[in-house]
């Protein structure tokens, strides 16, 4: 009888620093079947090559990528796979290349080795994606759009992301899916009840604009008027760090509102929160979304991008239109007024949640990958 050939999965990303990319590296290499697969990792040093080390049958291979036009890493890249089939069992055996982000995207597809199907994942672009230089955007989406025509397959981590793509003519529709992000578990395993005598609600994210942190610090003056007890954590580092510090200032808030900067524990504050509050302006996925339901607290969250496919509103938690800082409030004070809501948003999120766990979302991945080999 003949013996089933493993797919050489190489998974390629040019950012190991703690982030969605890497994380969805993680989530899916966690998953994968090892006896249908035989999967290396292509990354930079950093939190995505210490965590992925903890993982089992596994190759990982450390490469720097300078930046995305960085046409060195892009011929060290190509030598470096055809290294790793050479050193194969089955050199000659079928060979996925995952490309993730626009540094491997880049330089991944630059040079292509024979042979191989390609994939690659957008985890950035949708509506509300802007490279401030107008110039090295449309360089970007030009290039981007180009390599994708000569790609094998366009994964979208949301609906939005690949309406974007299409609609924008940077990728096929025939040749583009959606698989979502995860969540590796879920962080409660039941469901809270009912807030906290002295709520405290909170965020996370990179302190920049397009996080839309400013619209939920000047939108607690308002909650404050209704629930005079409530208190606003936000979790994470980043250039708008001194803008929402003179925000908290002016408005006087600096008993109520604090900015704890970077945590490596995010669940332990996910437990402890009354609220989940996710503003942004644009989203293509909207992970901490998960991970907040996954806690069992309710999520308030923008309109936006891939929180439209996480969030079922008025179900699972609530969407409000971005940038609306009466909107915000006026949801933020209606939730933790009202036990019933709270506790149907806390139940059905939990259960949303569980929707979205790796280990069933990497399964996703397997036939998707055997039938591209097959094609």
């Amino acid at each position: 009888m003949k013996t089933k050939r493993k797919i050489k999965l190489i998974e390629v990303i040019g950012d190991s620093a703690l982030g969605g990319g890497p994380k969805h590296i993680l989530g899916l290499l966690s998953g994968i079947n090892r006896e249908s697969f035989e999967c290396t990792l292509i990354c930079p040093e950093g939190y995505l090559n210490d965590e992925a080390r903890k993982l089992t049958r596994l190759d990982i291979k450390n490469l720097e990528f300078k930046s995305k036009y960085d046409l060195i890493s892009a011929y060290a890249l190509h030598r470096l796979i055809d290294k790793i089939r050479a050193e194969s069992k089955d050199p000659f055996g079928p060979v996925i290349i995952h490309l993730h982000g626009p540094r491997a995207g880049f330089l991944g597809r630059i040079l292509k080795v024979h042979g191989a199907k390609y994939i690659y994942t957008e985890h950035i672009f949708d509506y509300g994606y802007r490279i401030r230089n107008p110039i090295n955007h449309y360089l970007q989406k030009m290039l981007l759009s180009r390599l994708n025509q000569k790609t094998d397959l366009i994964i979208a981590v949301s609906n939005s992301v690949k309406e974007y793509l299409v609609e924008n003519k940077m990728a096929d529709p025939e040749r583009t899916t959606v698989i979502p992000n995860g969540i590796e578990k879920l962080i409660s395993d039941k469901a809270k009840t009912e807030a906290n005598q002295k709520p405290v609600i909170g965020a996370i994210g990179q302190l920049n604009e397009r996080k839309g942190f400013r619209y939920l610090v000047e939108a607690m003056p308002a909650i404050l008027e209704k629930i005079p007890s409530v208190k606003l954590e936000i979790i994470g580092e980043g250039g708008d760090r001194k803008r929402l510090e003179s925000i908290i200032r002016k408005l006087k808030l600096e008993g109520q509102v604090k900015l704890l900067g970077r945590k490596t524990e995010a669940d332990k504050y996910l437990k402890e929160w009354d609220l989940l509050i996710v503003p942004s302006l644009n989203e293509p996925f909207g992970i901490v979304a998960l991970e907040g339901l996954s806690a069992g607290i309710p999520v308030i969250a923008s309109s936006v991008g891939g929180l439209k496919d996480i969030i079922e509103n008025n179900e699972s938690g609530e969407l409000i239109k971005p940038a609306d800082t009466k909107a915000l409030a006026e949801a933020i004070v209606s939730v933790l007024n009202d036990k019933r809501k709270y506790e149907k948003y806390a139940k059905n999120g939990l259960k949303r949640a569980n929707e979205f766990l790796w280990s069933d979302i990497s399964r996703e991945y397997e036939p998707v990958f055997t039938n591209l080999i097959g094609k």
